[in-house]
């Protein structure tokens, strides 16, 4: 699997996993220079057939290959805070279904998820249409189709659109494992992602009550993009509130707090 690196190695790592239809690079882009000075080590890959990471047999996508991917990035290179957007975060939660791969998340913190599927979600995947979608969007298609050149020539972001809006990234998930993950835990979205169920969110807060929760203003889907300036300091703010616990293994005490400003 592809992938980017920055900051200094003796940092905190951050796992950076980007949504559907993009790159690692395209969707942490306005993270990588303030996360780096401040001496963070930023992992950033493009997830198999996304970028750079061409997919062994285009026919078996599917969410576990993505799991696969991340599980031996994590066992190859130690356990990291694991940062995931929208596709990014679906394929950490179904990766923390099988309980074994919990040592691998030192803290976790995921952006527009959803823990089943749903009818916001079945409305984003129809905006993905190449047909349509190129008439919406040129010039974004025109970045799509270079930064996907390595799946298969210019075209390939075709191939990449609709592997990603097809459904066939399973996003439905066990809660009950999942539930007995113990590290710091941040669940965030805009408030006005149309792509999210808010009831999910809310489920997921339920299940772990030292979560942070963060609801972006006058933000959409991609809130570490359109809105990276409140986005960072919040993340930035997580992490430097948490950073003791950020230990392997880490597990809650019966008195835990969140830690507080």
């Amino acid at each position: 699997m592809y992938m980017t690196t920055y900051g200094p190695e003796s940092g905190v790592p951050l796992l950076f996993l980007h949504g559907g239809t993009g790159t690692g690079e395209s969707h942490w882009k306005r993270q990588i220079k303030p996360f780096s000075e401040a001496g963070y080590r930023l992992y950033i890959p493009d997830l198999p057939g996304h970028g750079e990471s061409v997919l062994d047999d285009p026919e078996t996508y599917n969410r576990q290959v993505l799991i696969d991917a991340v599980v031996e990035l994590l066992e190859a290179k130690g356990p990291m805070v694991c940062v995931g957007f929208s596709m990014g975060g679906h394929t950490l939660l179904g990766m923390l279904q099988d309980e074994r791969t919990h040592p691998l998340v030192l803290g976790l913190v995921l952006i527009g998820v959803s823990i089943d599927d749903n009818a916001a979600l079945q409305k984003w995947r129809k905006h993905f249409h190449p047909d349509s979608f190129a008439r919406a969007n040129p010039l974004f298609v025109r970045g799509m189709s270079r930064r996907h050149f390595p799946q298969g020539g210019p075209d390939a972001w075709r191939d990449v659109l609709i592997r990603d809006s097809a459904g066939s990234l399973e996003v439905k998930v066990d809660l009950e494992p999942i539930s007995r993950l113990k590290v710091p835990t941040m669940v965030m979205r805009g408030d006005r992602d149309r792509a999210v169920d808010r009831t999910h969110h809310t489920a997921l807060r339920e299940m772990w009550t030292h979560a942070d929760v963060c609801v972006i203003p006058a933000g959409g889907h991609d809130v570490q993009m359109l809105r990276s300036d409140l986005f960072n300091a919040i993340l930035m703010d997580f992490l430097e509130r948490n950073d003791k616990h950020f230990v392997p293994n880490w597990e809650l005490t019966e008195d835990f707090e969140p830690a507080l400003g």
